[in-house]
């Protein structure tokens, strides 16, 4: 009952200040820029999972008739929800059925499932298409036959117009670049900033290729793409087996900015199928859009051999490097611990990427390579999920097997070491081994003191052991109950027996509620 009491409490307070604030739901973009309408959801969704009585139907907050959950106040859910509304006040304008109509009828009919299913709303397809019925089928029977009004005609010229001058836009950026003459290279090239050659020659006509589906001519792009003059102050941060970070000053209108480059490897640029992947993971991180995920911020190239993509920079570097620098800290002299007391602690890092995760799987991407490594820290120490190189989207390669790396097998859930499909529930495996770097602060399975058994293991041997479920993490004697039943549930060897994102977002989120009250109920030190 005190669980229940605590999460109700922390609901009325939010539900009264959201309400003050006069934002309604049905204008989602403010609504979920108000804090205390976002707190609101995770609260009731919290009290209605464990049963809590108390919150009657009309205090629970609704739109077009169904619950709010927190899926709602997602960036791209958001966006979901303004094109659906936008779609049906086009589509059930009075009057006359015209083919812009119509088009948003079809517009609308499109994104209900994508309302429904990826962004959890809790109301039937069918009862979201009832209300276009009528519409829907006026524009079968009346616009088949019928011609373009004038708006429309118009709308067809400006569509056109509009494409004509997308295509000029991307064709002058592309010549632009074929035809620079001094490109400004400076620290970009590793092998030149080393003084030695790369060992395969990259043949000369590769550097102005241009691939079938390349993301350099892709009119989507248009906004992403900088010059490389534009850049500054170039310095080579990390190698690693397919690429290079570097750090640099990006100019942009609004002045200077930090970023991280990500290139490819020299030598892997000859690859094609290298090209294309990278090419790939530079579309996938211009399309997403949330607190938690590394901000996508452009592409720079002078030729397909040194094509760069660049992220925002992160100050304090990766979650690995900082857990490790606690580790040498004397354990009285560390900051970083599970309660919310200081603004960097475990709890609100894990809820961070927990909630990552849940947005990803929204839009059905599997990230396939979450570890400490692959967590920075802002300079606030928020946590954002990066590095997609490897991730899919689970609906178009739910087939696929990736074989795992000897190297990160202590993250891989059991069934992909052992060759089976890939799905969302392997990202939670190792969110249940991050957690276990969070306690420790150390590497899973690296110090016998703490996993006597783990002595003298090779790294396939490990492998083994994990994909056969003889092995997991270790946890300290530190580590908060209620996480190490969160941790254990997301390492459950069978994937069907784990939970959701969603569900694991809302039990992190109802321990910071918890600990945030315990901590406000303090009289001033």
């Amino acid at each position: 009952m005190t669980a229940c009491n605590d999460t109700l409490a922390a609901f009325w307070v939010d539900r009264r200040a959201c309400l003050l604030s006069g934002k309604p739901a049905t204008n989602a973009s403010t609504y979920c820029a108000e804090p205390a309408c976002v707190r609101q959801l995770t609260s009731l969704q919290v009290a209605l999972q464990n049963q809590c009585s108390g919150v009657a139907d009309a205090d629970i907050p609704k739109v077009l008739g169904a619950r709010l959950t927190p899926s709602f106040c997602l960036l791209a859910c958001v966006n979901v929800f303004e094109t659906l509304q936008q779609s049906q006040a086009a589509c059930t304008r009075s009057g006359a059925k015209t083919v812009a109509q119509c088009s948003a009828c079809t517009s609308y009919k499109l994104t209900v499932p994508k309302l429904v299913q990826g962004c959890q709303f809790n109301a039937s397809s069918a009862s979201l298409l009832a209300t276009i019925a009528g519409d829907s089928s006026e524009c079968e029977t009346s616009v088949a036959n019928a011609s373009f009004d004038s708006t429309d005609a118009n709308s067809a010229i400006y569509w056109v117009l509009g494409a004509l001058v997308t295509c000029i836009v991307v064709g002058l950026g592309v010549y632009r670049h074929l035809k620079r003459k001094n490109v400004v290279k400076k620290d970009l090239n590793y092998y030149r900033k080393q003084g030695s050659q790369p060992k395969k020659k990259v043949p000369s006509n590769l550097r102005n290729l241009f691939l079938d589906n390349d993301v350099r001519l892709d009119p989507s792009m248009v906004d992403y793409i900088f010059e490389q003059d534009q850049l500054s102050q170039i310095t080579l941060k990390s190698k690693g087996g397919f690429g290079l970070v570097f750090s640099a000053y990006l100019q942009t209108s609004n002045g200077p900015i930090r970023v991280a480059l990500k290139q490819l490897l020299p030598e892997k640029t000859t690859d094609i199928d290298q090209l294309e992947c990278f090419m790939s993971e530079i579309r996938l991180a211009a399309r997403l859009d949330h607190v938690n995920i590394v901000r996508f911020v452009g592409i720079a190239w002078s030729s397909l051999q040194d094509l760069s993509m660049m992220t925002e920079f992160m100050a304090r570097g990766d979650l690995h490097r900082f857990l490790r620098h606690e580790l040498k800290q004397p354990a009285g002299m560390r900051t970083l611990h599970w309660t919310s007391e200081n603004r960097c602690n475990k709890l609100s890092i894990a809820a961070n990427v927990i909630d990552a995760l849940v947005y990803l799987h929204s839009l059905s991407i599997i990230h396939r390579d979450l570890k400490a490594k692959n967590v920075l820290l802002t300079e606030d120490f928020s946590a954002q999920v990066t590095d997609f190189g490897v991730s899919r989207e689970s609906d178009e390669d739910g087939d696929a097997i990736m074989t795992a790396r000897v190297g990160t097998s202590a993250w891989i859930a059991p069934e992909i070491l052992r060759g089976e499909l890939y799905t969302v529930q392997a990202d939670l495996y190792s969110f249940g081994v991050l957690l276990a770097e969070l306690d420790t602060l150390q590497t899973p399975y690296s110090n016998p003191d703490l996993q006597p058994e783990v002595e003298g293991l090779s790294s396939s041997q490990l492998a083994s052991k994990v994909a056969q479920g003889k092995i997991q993490p270790a946890f300290t004697s530190d580590v908060p109950h209620a996480l190490h039943q969160i941790a254990q549930r997301c390492l459950q060897y069978k994937y069907t027996k784990r939970p959701t994102a969603s569900q694991i977002s809302m039990e992190i989120h109802a321990l910071l509620l918890k600990d945030n009250a315990r901590l406000s109920g303090r009289c001033p030190v």
